[in-house]
């Protein structure tokens, strides 16, 4: 048993679960895989691939919406952003698993919206396996809830 702990600790389960290259995530191009392990929330208009949900419009500018999904994921645990490209407003992150150290992708783009609010495309999905048993759903449901609780305050 201390070896298993020790082996956690120490991350060689994440040494063997690698993210490699991340690709670039264009919403408007997306082409989803054939695997059940992912979810994909989109403003109308933006994907042209099957949704999983359709994305809210905040009562906030995107700098605010951005701010405070950052805060949200920052606090989440296994978290880590992997990623950044600030003209275009699309992030990557990483979560890994509790026992096994998977790692799951998320990748998230704000967009403002013409009459100054705005709203965000999220594609969470897994890396390793075919099912997620819910994960990456449960993720961006929870994400989402949380980020409508805190543009309210």
């Amino acid at each position: 048993a201390v070896a298993v702990v020790l082996v956690l600790e120490g991350g060689a389960l994440r040494s063997i679960f690698q993210v490699g290259d991340l690709p670039r995530i264009d919403f408007a191009t997306l082409e989803r895989t054939p695997k059940p392990n992912q979810y994909l929330v989109c403003p109308p208009g933006l994907c042209k691939t099957a949704l999983d949900g359709e994305s809210p419009v905040f009562e906030a500018p995107i700098d605010r919406l951005q701010t405070a999904w950052h805060e949200i994921a920052a606090r989440e645990p296994r978290v880590e952003r992997v990623a950044a490209d600030e003209q275009r407003h699309v992030y990557d992150y990483v979560q890994r698993t509790s026992l096994m150290r998977y790692p799951d992708i998320i990748t998230v783009q704000f967009l403002a919206t013409a009459d100054g609010r705005s709203t965000l495309a999220i594609y969470s999905r897994s890396i390793y396996g075919r099912s997620d048993f819910g994960v990456n759903k449960a993720r961006i449901t929870d994400w989402l809830a949380k980020l409508r609780t805190k543009l309210a305050v």
